[in-house]
């Protein structure tokens, strides 16, 4: 019997240890996030901040005297360049130059918002002969509608909700400035996403919708919000059943109670885009109003697709 009490005692002498190492370790982990969290808050402003000031230094780019470095409306119609822009909410535009083969063209519209298009050498040089008269300008050739420019982007993010670890994405379909977006979300409780959990099943949430919304456009920097409505399917941990007693570390195991309901999903996306295509990077707020287990959280995102 001594004996077997030593053993006793040193097993939950270590047992005692174990569990109090591990409890240090998720809360140094979860100080460790929110440090982590800060530091990235603070390096994209201050990388939005740089990269802001940085794109005001681009070259402006005059395609003929006869309209200057602005182009307005008065000039936009008289030579009918632009056909995929408005011309009831048209300002004017100028051409930026971003490489030797590739310009920018940023357009300015009514209410303060800017939209900005890639534009090749070919093009350029076409309105160029339409400007100087070298070309009649009832041969235009962005008259088509399958010239207008409808640009998509595809956004992967992964940050924290009130559930935990958040990891999602969407595809979004962009109209001067409505969006229409397909969503996918997925929430974990975050010992698990850290290998740390003990109790099963792992609580989580995830949502697949559809939304719409308005998007604007500054510069580089864009701006959007949409919602609308998702099928929201999730696991929660019901009455208890059991633990391991024979394992290192304790786990509980509980009833999986499985449900799917209808939501609102909500979001919104700040980001900046260096270049005006392919890239871009920011933060997204996201949301989802529902019956069973609402959520909300933000990520840190990076936007790739063509923008012009």
């Amino acid at each position: 019997m001594p004996h077997n009490a030593v053993w006793l005692h040193i097993w939950f002498s270590i047992t005692f240890t174990v569990n109090m190492i591990k409890v240090i370790l998720i809360r140094r982990i979860e100080n460790s996030m929110k440090t982590l969290c800060a530091f990235l808050n603070i390096t994209v402003l201050f990388i939005l901040t740089y990269s802001f000031g940085f794109a005001q230094k681009q070259d402006t780019i005059i395609i003929s005297p006869k309209v200057g470095a602005v182009i307005d409306s008065a000039e936009k119609k008289q030579y009918r360049i632009f056909p995929y822009y408005p011309d009831k909410s048209f300002i004017s535009a100028v051409f930026i130059k971003k490489s030797d083969s590739i310009m920018i063209l940023r357009a300015n519209f009514k209410e303060d918002s800017t939209v900005e298009r890639k534009i090749f050498m070919k093009e350029l040089e076409w309105m160029r002969s339409i400007i100087d008269g070298n070309i009649p300008n009832n041969i235009n050739m962005g008259n088509s509608k399958r010239n207008i420019p409808k640009p998509f982007v595809i956004n992967f993010g992964l940050g924290g909700s009130n559930v935990g670890i958040s990891i999602g994405g969407d595809v979004s379909f962009i109209r001067a400035e409505k969006q229409f977006s397909i969503r996918y979300l997925h929430n974990f409780e975050a010992g698990y996403f850290l290998f740390l959990h003990d109790e099963f099943p792992v609580e989580n949430v995830m949502d697949v919708g559809i939304l719409y919304g308005w998007r604007k456009q500054v510069k580089a920097v864009s701006f959007s919000i949409a919602g609308g409505i998702s099928i929201v399917r999730g696991i929660e941990r019901g009455d208890f059943l059991n633990s391991c007693t024979e394992c290192f570390f304790y786990q509980g195991y509980y009833e999986p109670v499985k449900y799917t309901t209808i939501g609102i999903p909500l979001d919104c996306h700040f980001i900046y885009h260096p270049n005006s295509w392919f890239i871009g990077y920011g933060l997204s707020g996201f949301g989802n109003l529902n019956l069973k287990k609402s959520f909300s959280g933000i990520l840190f995102s990076l936007q790739f697709g063509d923008l012009t």
